[in-house]
């Protein structure tokens, strides 16, 4: 093996490379807005914009619908739902017709947060 090289010039097209960056800058932004490195590549972050959709659409989420939207197996969901009630983004609501359910809520907290992030995408 020799020294390293210059890694070879390609050209490719700008508005991808833009694009690139700006996707690039704002999960960066987003991971600090979360105070977590890598958070909005984490099935947390999927969950709280799930969450965040379904509180606009004004749709309860179940505990299961949410592990199921974190697209990741449901013991890893688990762990991040239990993080995110530490963190107090979101808080478990019991279902008062259905003892047997359990929603999940974006805290106030939560609810910043997750807009805040999203900002970041649009800047």
């Amino acid at each position: 093996r020799g020294p390293l090289q210059k890694t070879q010039a390609v050209d490719l097209p700008i508005k991808y490379r833009l694009n690139a960056k700006q996707i690039y800058d704002a999960r960066r932004r987003a991971d600090k807005v979360m105070n977590m490195d890598g958070f909005v590549a984490s099935p947390a972050f999927d969950t709280l914009l799930g969450l965040y959709i379904s509180t606009a659409a004004k749709r309860p989420v179940s505990v299961s619908s949410a592990c199921m939207g974190a697209a990741c197996p449901p013991t890893t969901a688990a762990r991040w739902l239990s993080a995110l009630e530490t963190m107090r983004l979101v808080s478990r609501v019991p279902d008062p017709l259905d003892k047997r359910c359990t929603f999940l809520t974006l805290t106030p907290d939560g609810l910043a947060k997750i807009e805040m992030a999203i900002a970041q995408y649009g800047n």
